[in-house]
């Protein structure tokens, strides 16, 4: 029996090219959508009518805190994958499922966090942040406070 395809949503800003969501969509699973409620629709019926594995969403520069907020007040029950949002800063936000299951994690990422979960989760290619390894090479920044919820 094959294993089951892990799926990467993602819902990207146009008006931002820096990650390259093209190149990434043929080594992996990679779905770009191009509006909300798409999205949304998409994560309802892979994963509660169709029982595909969405191990990630990712919102790249392209919804507000609020809408990320209630995104992930919305998630189904079943869906245990990641969701990040990117902020046009380039900084973020990563909700993980918690290890035993039972609520979500929110984790605070600087620009230096987002790349390295870019690259060593999903190996997105990225287009003009020439600057990312130049960051990564530079000493390693503060530490960010993390939030633990129970959803």
């Amino acid at each position: 029996m094959q294993p089951k395809e892990r799926i990467t949503l993602v819902f990207p800003d146009p008006t931002h090219t820096e990650l390259d969501w093209e190149s990434s969509r043929r080594e992996e699973s990679v779905i770009t959508v191009s509006n909300y409620n798409l999205l949304n629709g998409a994560l309802q019926a892979g994963v509660q009518e169709l029982g595909r594995d969405i191990e990630r969403v990712i919102f790249d520069r392209s919804v507000d805190g609020d809408t990320f907020l209630s995104f992930l007040s919305s998630l189904p029950i079943e869906f245990r994958g990641d969701v990040l949002r990117i902020r046009k800063d380039g900084s973020g936000t990563l909700s993980a499922s918690s290890p035993r299951g039972d609520g979500r994690f929110l984790y605070g990422l600087s620009v230096v966090d987002v790349g390295f979960y870019l690259r060593t989760v999903t190996r997105v290619g990225f287009c003009s942040i020439d600057r990312v390894d130049e960051i990564f090479d530079a000493s390693m920044a503060e530490p960010i406070p993390t939030l633990s919820l129970v959803v």
